[in-house]
């Protein structure tokens, strides 16, 4: 992470980079400085952190022995943090301001997405750690580097750990820190999401946005995360605000800090009416939009995906995206809120050894939200993707199990097990047997 990178939050919290401000054509400064020393830090007063110093034992410890020194954190909470750095440089953006006019000039040439987030400050270490508590009462133990004679318990924070020799419970989600990792950013700049439903080109029904996929929201959407660049750019002729007032606003009332994370379910979000709820179909294959050349665009730049290729099912209630990340492809299934679910798609494609591969998708989720599955195509050719739906759970019994096997070991997203999950009831005794090995396999 470098202080320009631009990106966005997703709906499960994480900041994916996309570009550089230099991408948009924005030419900015950037500065550097070593800060001396360690910082710890913990989620308020969720973490207790006791310390032990050389030549003595201590029965809090369970692991250091007499002559080893260290530190042990324990949880209050579930999902309790600590986060530890030493051999700090901080870089970030010089003059911001300079750098916010001509987001603010991009985004009136609709060149700019409304939800773009721009990295302002960011931290590199040389070494450091994080760690997340799954459960309260959860604790680990860091040791001093070897050789290290600890006597002050006041010396243990800006010390070396041997992190070989860290001893941890279960559960416990511990993050090492290489030399040159940046573990941390602040200053992450956007447009003010209050101002988003102003500035979206999207059409509106009695003072209702509607969403590109059907999606009405009754004010600022929490996320945008789900749409792709296009949907986000403002238009004069389309966006509630003017060019003369996006001007005219200070950038202090344009731009926030992102302090937050989006929430899991939109309040914004109108929720479908059930009886409204419609039926995904179209029985005849059709062919996905390919993309011209994603895997050299992400092979290019491993921080960058490239933007995912939208194909709209012939009904238009659902939407595929063909994309690629870390050198493999995947295919995602959305679904518009209000449609039934679960709905399960088959999907058809050329492998590089010369055959063909299917799959199945299910999809399954709340009628007011859009639902989504994904899965990674194994030995994808780069040839044609065609799908299909709907396939009844009832179906499933008259495709060969290594087809069933194949699509869950595919399933490579949370929703798109638990829709497989989800199935288990409606599915023939074998198939849902196989369906749960597999799941408990992934688990």
């Amino acid at each position: 992470m470098e202080p320009g990178y631009v990106g966005r939050f997703g709906r499960d919290g994480c900041f994916s980079p996309s570009g550089t401000l230099e991408d948009y054509k924005i030419h900015f400064e950037k500065a550097e400085r070593k800060r001396f020393g360690a910082v710890l830090l913990s989620s308020g007063e969720d973490v207790t952190v006791k310390g032990k110093i050389s030549g003595r034992l201590s029965a809090a410890f369970a692991f250091l022995g007499k002559a080893e020194a260290g530190l042990k954190f324990t949880a209050k909470r579930q999902y309790a943090c600590v986060l530890h750095m030493r051999g700090i440089s901080e870089g970030w953006i010089v003059d911001p301001d300079r750098a916010f006019e001509a987001v603010r000039r991009a985004l009136l040439e609709r060149k700019w997405p409304v939800d773009r987030v721009v990295v302002v400050r960011r931290y590199k270490v040389e070494q450091g750690f994080a760690a997340i508590f799954h459960k309260a009462g959860q604790s680990f133990e860091v040791k001093a580097a070897a050789g290290l004679n600890v006597v002050d318990l006041a010396d243990l924070e800006g010390i070396d750990f041997d992190f070989d020799a860290t001893h941890q419970q279960g559960g416990v989600q511990f993050y090492e820190f290489v030399s040159g990792a940046t573990p941390t950013f602040s200053g992450a700049l956007r447009v003010r999401r209050d101002l988003w439903d102003k500035l979206l080109p999207w059409r509106r029904d009695r003072g209702v946005l509607i969403g590109p996929d059907g999606s009405r929201y009754t004010g600022p959407p929490a996320n945008l995360s789900e749409y792709l660049p296009e949907d986000l750019l403002y238009d004069p002729g389309s966006s509630a605000m003017s060019p003369g007032e996006l001007a005219a606003i200070s950038l202090e009332d344009l731009f926030e800090e992102v302090h937050t994370l989006p929430p899991e379910i939109d309040p914004n979000l109108e929720q479908a009416a059930e009886p409204s709820a419609r039926k995904l179909s179209f029985p005849q294959r059709f062919s996905l939009r390919i993309p011209l050349a994603p895997a050299p665009l992400a092979a290019a730049d491993p921080e960058r995906e490239p933007e995912p290729l939208r194909t709209p099912s012939p009904d238009g209630q659902a939407n595929f995206f063909l994309y690629a990340r870390d050198g493999k492809y995947w295919l995602e299934v959305t679904v518009a809120p209000g449609t039934v679910t679960p709905v399960i798609v088959s999907v058809r494609y050329a492998t590089s050894a010369s055959g063909q591969q299917e799959l199945l998708v299910p999809v399954e989720g709340e009628a007011a939200r859009v639902a989504s599955s994904t899965v990674e195509l194994p030995g994808y050719a780069r040839g044609a993707v065609e799908a299909a739906v709907p396939v009844p759970p009832d179906d499933i019994e008259s495709w060969p199990l290594e087809v069933v096997t194949a699509s869950l070991r595919a399933a490579v997203t949370p929703p798109t097990v638990r829709a497989w999950n989800g199935l288990v009831p409606a599915l023939p005794a074998d198939v849902g047997a196989l369906v749960r090995r597999e799941i408990a396999e992934k688990q």
